[in-house]
């Protein structure tokens, strides 16, 4: 009898994470925020509607306490192993901190490797 089971692959691939977000202007211009390799993400109360007061985009300016609330960490002192890998690889440049500051009720934090603003037509 033959064996026809087919082999197991070795390979793999790597998925790429990329969140886009649609934003608006007060004169009705639209555009689409793309953020690309997501590491990580916390959102609260993040919902259709929220205005946007803020858009920042953090290269390497960039300290501890920064990183809680995207880290959902409460005190730096007890979580260096945490966030010292993570302040390393912005300060490297290989990841960003985006925060978008709404007029009410949610906070957004990103680490990703890149960003990108499109304008939708």
């Amino acid at each position: 009898m033959t064996d026809r089971r087919v082999p197991r692959s070795t390979a793999s691939r790597t998925i790429r994470s990329v969140l886009a977000i649609e934003l608006s202007d007060v004169t009705g211009v639209a555009y689409q925020f793309i953020l690309d390799g997501v590491a990580r993400l916390r959102a609260e109360n993040f919902m259709e509607g929220n205005i946007v007061l803020d858009l920042t985009v953090r290269d390497q300016d960039v300290d501890e306490e920064d990183l809680l609330f995207v880290l959902s960490i409460d005190s730096p002192v007890e979580n260096k192993k945490w966030i010292n890998p993570v302040l390393s690889r912005i300060q490297s440049g290989e990841l960003r901190l985006v925060q978008l500051a709404l007029s009410y009720g949610c906070e957004l934090a990103i680490l990703c490797r890149g960003y990108k603003l499109e304008l939708i037509t």
